[in-house]
């Protein structure tokens, strides 16, 4: 009996390093498996992440560009000694401008010495301000050197607060510059700080390092915040030889510059600028992603495991009947837990199965057929329930003969390692059209030879990133055409002297850079008429304010134009403001002018234009200028339009008529008056 008992003891022990040693095994795979697919998440959370940033930090750049544009247009034509003289004009303009541009702090202007010009943070300027030795005024001074100049953080020596500044070189001053010497320098100061805050909002996700940085290494803005010192990144960083290689993205492990943790970093190169976007997550973190999802499988496993344990060894304690009895019950208890955790397994499986969130299969990587197949997938395919069953659905019916592919080549990576990387393609509907997909793939636990492929609907992805293709082809056409306007004005503009033809040329092009700007505003869609009337005639009223006060009275329907109108309308303004300052209403106190509009029942826009109270007239031009010529040319050739003249005694009346299908009127809207 001794014997027996030792061989049942012994047989018991080898049963319960079995029984142990099976879940342990299982439970060491799934936590593998949830570490691949926690990595995985990762490098893919930080990649979106930083593609958000780079969009966000490229509007944020493109806007600090066009600003610095719109105050080199305000003091354009005035030398450093102008500007002196009008500081306080230059100062408030400023002051004007500095909140139409997001992140913008303050605008500078600074003479072709460095000394500072005008400030809209700081009026008056000190007459000894000089920023001769800033990093930007020195690299400007440099012909080879690209503009915007885009310097690295440093601190302002008027109010001691942190900033880094966006720069070009000033044009069109009148300043006597030396061989070799710039005119001046316009920059755009943004705080770090202030960027920082609108990562936050833009993308959340505190755990997160996100910093912007130049190529070089020179941090621009950084969260969190460095408590001293904006610190550069060594030329032998990942980030700086990767720009330096010319890589666009990249993900890559390295230290923190935080806290010298080993983090996961992915790097965005921003278009058009010598800036790079990096968005880090530390590896302690996903370490501690990775033990939670850990610790919530040995909740359901290790008591299991505790109770199988402390039954074995209450056995071992009973005699050789009670021993063979218990484990008996005990062999029958296990087989009932095992069924139970396998029908609880299947029951969370079917309903994560059958949800509606994204297409579902399970496939035979031998034999390449499809077992099963959620309704969602069908849906997606243009398949029923019905036609599955028969054995009708297969993916290659389904599956355009360019991308077959594709399929082919994840079925292949597949059966070498069980699971396939993402990859994109379309589904080929019944009804003829195409739907952009994303597949995933993973093991199916407990079935060598199967995986479980996921489906995701990226057809409003693949949407948004048409829109903006067509959003990026529309501004190089407008551009293209605002090119071909200016290089028309500048061809076929005549004057007396060389400055009354700057003085043209310049309205002109002014002219237009409004109309450009009032597209980019409203993201290169429909624009309001009484917006464009007011931006195109402010430089006329500011040119009489000294004169008095030369209202612009408006009236009509609420109309807003389409962007192939906006340039063209812009230019006939223009030209009709000019005549008006030279000749008519705007040259003499005491005019006005008169605009009014109205949508006419043969569907046509009339828009008058109507003076008084200037020079009398005594009928129309002898002769027509080239103003008049190309007011013409705009209107009947650009907008299918025709113009009109009335030169009264009173002053002129100007009709331009256009179709209807140029515009857009608001039925609910009340009519503009001002």
């Amino acid at each position: 009996m001794p014997r027996l008992q030792g061989r049942s003891h012994s047989a018991l022990i080898l049963v319960l390093g079995f029984v142990l040693a099976v879940p342990t095994a299982a439970a060491v795979a799934a936590a593998w498996f949830t570490w691949r697919i926690t990595w995985r998440e990762a490098e893919e959370g930080v990649a979106r992440s930083a593609d958000t940033i780079a969009e966000y930090a490229l509007r944020i750049l493109d806007s600090q560009r066009l600003g610095a544009g719109r105050v080199n247009d305000l003091v354009r034509g005035m030398s450093d000694a102008e500007i002196r003289a009008h500081e306080a004009e230059v100062h408030a303009g400023l002051r004007a401008l500095v909140p139409a541009f997001p992140m913008v702090e303050t605008a500078t202007i600074l003479g072709a010495d460095g000394a500072v010009l005008a400030t809209a943070r700081v009026y008056p300027v000190l007459a000894e301000a000089n920023a001769a030795d800033r990093e930007w005024v020195q690299a400007l001074r440099r012909p080879e050197t690209p503009e915007p100049h885009i310097s690295r953080v440093v601190r302002s020596r008027f109010d001691d607060h942190l900033f880094f500044p966006v720069s070009i070189r000033r044009t069109g001053t009148g300043n006597a510059v030396p061989p070799g010497g710039i005119e001046g320098i316009i920059t755009l100061s943004v705080g770090p700080e202030q960027l920082t805050q609108g990562f936050g909002e833009v993308l959340g996700l505190p755990e997160n390092i996100i910093a912007l940085l130049r190529q070089d290494g020179a941090i621009l803005a950084r969260r969190p915040l460095p408590a001293g010192p904006f610190p550069d990144l060594p030329p032998d960083s990942d980030p700086v030889k990767l720009a330096a290689s010319g890589v666009e993205r990249a993900i890559f492990l390295a230290p923190s510059t935080v806290d010298g943790a080993r983090t996961l970093f992915a790097m965005r190169n921003i278009a058009g600028f010598p800036v790079l976007a990096i968005v880090g997550r530390s590896v302690s973190e996903i370490h501690r992603a990775w033990f939670r999802a850990v610790r919530l499988q040995l909740t359901w496993g290790g008591p299991a495991m505790l109770m199988l344990l402390g039954s074995v060894l209450y056995a071992l304690r009973l005699n050789r009947k009670a021993w063979e009895a218990e484990w008996a019950l005990q062999g029958e208890q296990a087989r009932r837990a095992a069924l139970d955790a396998r029908e609880a397994a299947e029951a969370r499986f079917r309903g994560v199965f059958h949800s509606r969130a994204m297409g579902m299969a399970v496939f035979d990587l031998q034999t390449g057929q499809t077992l099963l197949a959620n309704d969602r997938l069908l849906e997606m395919t243009g398949s029923t329930r019905e036609a599955f069953a028969r054995g009708e659905w297969d993916w290659r019916r389904y599956t355009p003969v360019d991308d077959l592919r594709l399929d082919e080549a994840a079925l292949a990576e597949a059966q070498a390692r069980g699971w396939f990387d993402p990859y994109e393609k379309e589904y080929l509907r019944p009804d003829g059209s195409r739907l952009p997909v994303r597949l995933f793939s993973a093991p199916l636990p407990g079935e060598p030879g199967r995986i479980v492929a996921i489906v995701q609907d990226i057809s409003e992805q693949r949407e948004a990133e048409t829109k903006r293709d067509l959003l990026v082809r529309e501004v190089n056409h407008r551009a293209k055409n605002a090119l071909a306007t200016v290089q028309a004005v500048l061809r076929l503009t005549t004057a007396e002297s060389l400055e009354a033809y700057r003085t043209l040329v310049q309205g002109r092009v002014a002219a237009v850079a409004q109309a450009m700007d009032l597209l980019a505003q409203t993201g290169w869609t429909r624009t309001s008429l009484p917006e464009l009337i007011r931006g195109e005639f402010q430089p006329f009223l500011a040119g009489v304010a000294g004169r008095g006060t030369v209202p612009l009275a408006m009236a009509g329907p609420e109309v807003f134009i389409s962007p192939a109108m906006v340039q063209p309308l812009a230019m006939a303004l223009h030209e009709l403001a000019t005549n008006a300052a030279k000749y008519g209403a705007l040259s003499q106190p005491g005019g006005t002018v008169r605009i009014t509009w109205r949508v006419t029942p043969q569907n046509r826009l009339l828009l008058d234009w109507e003076e008084q109270g200037g020079p009398a007239l005594a009928g129309p031009p002898a002769r027509q200028g080239f103003g008049t010529r190309m007011l013409h040319a705009t209107v009947e050739r650009q907008l299918h339009g025709r113009v009109s003249w009335d030169w009264r005694e009173s002053g002129l009346l100007c009709r331009i008529s256009v179709p209807q299908s140029c515009v857009e009127v608001e039925q609910s809207r009340p009519a503009q008056v001002g």
